[in-house]
C-alpha cells in the first residue's frame, strides 16, 4: 500500500504543473495499456451482460457457433429461416443463436481464455442446448465431460441415425467418462455450414451440451442443416 500511495503522489506532482492538453497526452503515452484493457473490460462487460439477458425468457432453443466470422444470429436469414423451418414463436419463446464466440479450447492468452470461459459459463449454466464448431476445437470440449455422451438415451435416436457421421473423443482424465472414446459429436460436412464460402471451411462438428435443457431439438436444427426443404431456406 505505501508503494502504492507514493507511486500516486508521484503522479500527481508530474501533473500538477501541466496543462489539460499536457496531463491527457502523458496518460494516453505511458498508460494506454492500461486504457485499453480498461476498455476491453467495459466493452466485453456489456456484450456479456446483453447476451446474458437472453435467459430472462424461456428459449425454443439456444445454440452457440464456435470460431466463425458469420451472421448466425437470429436476426439473419439463417436464424430466420430456421425459425420459420421449426414453426417456433418468437412472441412466446427466445431462439437462442449465438455467433460471435472465438476461442482455441486448451491454448492460453488473456483473449482466448475471455471466451472460453463465456463458452464454458453457457455450458455449465444449462443455457445451451447445441454447440457448432471446427472439429479439433469441439473435440476439446468434448473432452472435458461437457458434450452429452449421444448414447444418452435423450439423444440415442440421434446416435443411430447418424452412426456414419459420429466423431469420438477421449476423455480427459478430469471427465467423468471413463477412459473409453465416446461419442460427442455429428460431422456437419455437406451442409451450407461447411465448404468454400460458407461460415466454416474444411470441417464443421455439432456437440449438444451435456446439460442441454432442449435436447430434442437437435434432430430439428440437424434436419434443417441436412433436408432440401431446410437447406433452401439457407443462404451466404
Amino acid at each position: 500500500m505505501d508503494r502504492i500511495a507514493a507511486w500516486v503522489r508521484t503522479e500527481r506532482a508530474k501533473l500538477r504543473g501541466m496543462s489539460l492538453r499536457g496531463k491527457l497526452s502523458y496518460i494516453v503515452t505511458y498508460y494506454w495499456v492500461q486504457l485499453a484493457l480498461i476498455a476491453f473490460a467495459l466493452a466485453f462487460g456489456l456484450y456479456l451482460h446483453s447476451q446474458m439477458s437472453v435467459q430472462l425468457a424461456e428459449n425454443h432453443f439456444a445454440a452457440c457457433f464456435g470460431n466463425t466470422t458469420a451472421e448466425l444470429g437470429p436476426d439473419s436469414d439463417f436464424g430466420r429461416g430456421f425459425a420459420q423451418y421449426a414453426g417456433y414463436d418468437l412472441k412466446q419463446k427466445n431462439l437462442v443463436l449465438l455467433d460471435e464466440c472465438w476461442c482455441h479450447p486448451g491454448e492460453t492468452s488473456a483473449f482466448n481464455n475471455t471466451y472460453y470461459n463465456l463458452l464454458v459459463t453457457y455450458l455449465d449454466s444449462g443455457t445451451l442446448d447445441v454447440l457448432v464448431m471446427p472439429a479439433e476445437d469441439l473435440a476439446a470440449v468434448g473432452q472435458s465431460g461437457r458434450l452429452m455422451d449421444l448414447r444418452d438415451e435423450r439423444t440415442a435416436a440421434l446416435f443411430d441415425a447418424w452412426q456414419d457421421r459420429l466423431i469420438y473423443v477421449t476423455p480427459s482424465a478430469q471427465s467423468d467418462y471413463g477412459h473409453e472414446p465416446v461419442p460427442v459429436g455429428i460431422d456437419l460436412a455437406g451442409t451450407p455450414l461447411v465448404g468454400e464460402n460458407a461460415p466454416y471451411g474444411d470441417s464443421a462438428v455439432l456437440g449438444i451440451s451435456a446439460l442441454a435443457p432442449h435436447p430434442e431439438q437437435a434432430e430439428r436444427f440437424l434436419q434443417y442443416l441436412f433436408e432440401e426443404d431446410g437447406a433452401c431456406l439457407i443462404s451466404f
